[in-house]
């Protein structure tokens, strides 16, 4: 499988159907890894010239520089330092091999003495004695070379995928067994700004492909599960390992008593194994499945596709295999879990308190469909100002779309909008009533009474903001009453502001002499002509027009024979009140 467009090329043998590397290590039984089974490194020069490689002796990858022709080989994680000891060269003869642990598990390999590989030619390195536990999962080889000369090389790195395999046994048969979840796929991310986690349960299972209804056999102590959420590689994670550890996984229902568990650790990958007790894997029927149940998963990992994996080994007659299932990463969905308003009916231009609590949110927005929020500062809130996920308590002022309505009240819209992380939104929303504004206003006496006698002004209001008297009293409470003592009749006017501005007067009329109007209708007339002369005056105890009693309201007509006429009201009121007012009529042409 080579893994480079270089002239030197690198590959690995034995490959599957799928061209992936194959490690076999020793079976349960025994059986050794055959000869045309051996891991091999295969180099081959493609190139136009000889590849040139210095012998000596193997040194680490921090220790490169100016040493012998180098193939550091880093090994997948299921691969201990400790079993690297019985790994051997064949033939040993013309290459030496050396472990080391400083930057991972590697093995180093240098020729032993200077080597040329010829245009066309092939090098091939064969390794004996690995022994490692088996991961049907592919994990990652590298295969670094140094001191070669980098036009064949390039950058010197060539990756693989590679699995790590038992011994297949004579005459077992492929197993393929099926994974899925029971109900969802979805897992919540949590990101690193959330304080709390998002705790995950989800259920999963294992059955037969086609639901057989034959029994599949187990090896008590040496049939097992494993199951890994975490290959190592980062892409198709669930979560990360320091995550992982915390979360409660077994066995659920049926076979629950039939397995025993275990954590492992392989490298930094945590994962579970849950071994046979009995000489049963599954007793077969359309519905028999091994459950699994999962609490408390937690990952900080990007949203995406991950992938389980659940391996099986040494079941009786078959051989090892694996089966995978993907899960989803994605953020929570945004939840507004509360939404208050301290008041839900209020005066207009009154302010409230805002609460809110949220679960999987980013942030929130406020808005109002029926008109404006102001802030306490009394700025508008625009739609887009966000707020944090949790409040408890911010102030607002709804302002309905003017002009209200004549009379009655409102319900003014309030909606929080939650945003989730990748910028999905829940809403909610809640009603505030803005009661209407009335208000009245009387006096203790409507007769006309005599200047400077008290009279009491009472007035009662509802749902205003402020309310206020004219004729300089000013604000007042919502009820009440005052003494005033006018000293002409006079006009008070109330005013209550709220949702609307509304107002209720009262005139109080004062028993004073008082000439309302006096007048001709024509200033100018003809000489022999009539001029029409009306007056009306108030309190009047009597009246006369040019020495002429006459009653408090009326007119007469009058004929101009002269060329200014003047005309003379004369009132006599109570107490000895007098008023006297005239004007002058002029006549025009011969007389």
């Amino acid at each position: 499988m080579p893994t480079s467009i270089h002239p030197l090329s690198i590959s690995i043998s034995p490959v599957d159907t799928n061209q992936n590397a194959i490690l076999y290590v020793p079976n349960t039984d025994g059986t050794q890894v055959p000869a045309k089974d051996y891991f091999t490194l295969k180099i081959l020069n493609n190139g136009d010239h000889p590849a040139s490689l210095k012998g000596g002796d193997p040194v680490s990858d921090s220790q490169t520089s100016g040493g012998p022709a180098l193939f550091i080989i880093y090994l997948p994680d299921s691969i201990s330092f400790e079993s690297l000891s019985s790994v051997r060269l064949d033939p040993a003869s013309g290459w030496k091999l050396k472990s080391f642990s400083d930057d991972g598990v590697y093995l180093a390999v240098s020729p032993a003495s200077d080597t040329i590989v010829p245009v066309g030619g092939t090098i091939s390195i064969s390794f004996i004695g690995f022994t490692s536990i088996p991961r049907q999962i592919p994990q990652r080889l590298s295969v670094n070379v140094f001191n070669v000369d980098i036009s064949m090389i390039g950058t010197g790195e060539y990756d693989f995928n590679v699995f790590v395999q038992q011994v297949p046994k004579q005459g077992n048969k492929d197993l393929i067994l099926e994974s899925r979840t029971t109900d969802s796929n979805i897992v919540y991310v949590t990101s690193d700004s959330d304080p709390a986690n998002s705790e995950n349960d989800l259920n999963f299972y294992l059955v037969s492909s086609g639901r057989s209804s034959n029994a599949i056999p187990a090896k008590a102590n040496q049939t097992y599960l494993r199951i890994s959420f975490d290959t190592g590689k980062e892409m198709g994670d669930v979560a990360e390992a320091t995550d992982l550890e915390a979360i409660i996984l077994g066995i659920v229902r049926a076979y629950k008593n039939n397995f025993s568990s275990s954590f492992e650790r392989i490298g930094k990958i945590p994962s579970w194994k849950f071994t046979a007790a009995t000489d049963i894997f599954l007793n077969g029927g359309s519905d028999d499945r091994i459950e699994f149940g999962i609490e408390k998963l937690v990952t900080h990992l990007s949203p995406g596709i991950a992938k389980v994996y659940i391996e099986y080994y040494n079941i009786p007659g078959y051989n090892d295999g694996y089966s995978d299932f993907t899960l989803t990463k994605e953020y929570p969905e945004a939840v507004i879990s509360g939404f208050f308003s301290s008041d839900y009916s209020i005066i207009g231009g009154n302010s409230i308190l805002l609460q809110w609590e949220t679960e999987g949110t980013s942030y929130c927005t406020l808005e109002a469909s029926t008109g404006n929020l102001l802030d306490e500062n009394g700025q508008t809130i625009p739609a887009f100002q966000s707020f944090p996920t949790f409040q408890s308590g911010v102030k607002v002022t709804p302002v309905p779309i003017s002009p209200p309505p004549a009379s009655g009240g409102i319900i003014f819209s309030i909606s929080l909008h939650a945003f989730s992380l990748d910028g999905r939104s829940s809403s909610r929303e809640i009603g505030i009533q803005v009661l209407p504004v009335s208000c009245s206003l009387s006096a203790s006496n409507l007769d006309p009474v005599p200047p400077g006698t008290a009279v009491t002004l009472s007035w009662t209001s509802q749902n205003a903001r402020s309310i206020s008297l004219d004729q300089g009293i000013g604000d007042v409470k919502q009820q009440g009453q005052i003494s005033v003592s006018p000293r002409n009749t006079t006009r008070y006017t109330l005013t209550a502001i709220g949702l609307q501005t509304v107002t209720s007067s009262v005139v109080i009329t004062v028993d004073v002499l008082f000439i309302n109007y006096f007048r001709p209708d024509a200033s100018v007339v003809g000489i022999g002509e009539p001029v029409q002369i009306s007056w009306d005056i108030a309190f009047a105890v009597s009246v006369t027009l040019n020495g002429s009693p006459v009653s408090a309201s009326g007119s007469m007509s009058f004929s101009i024979n002269v060329y200014c006429q003047t005309f003379t009201l004369v009132c006599q009121g109570k107490n000895g009140q007098s008023l006297t007012q005239s004007f002058d009529v002029y006549g025009s042409g011969a007389m």
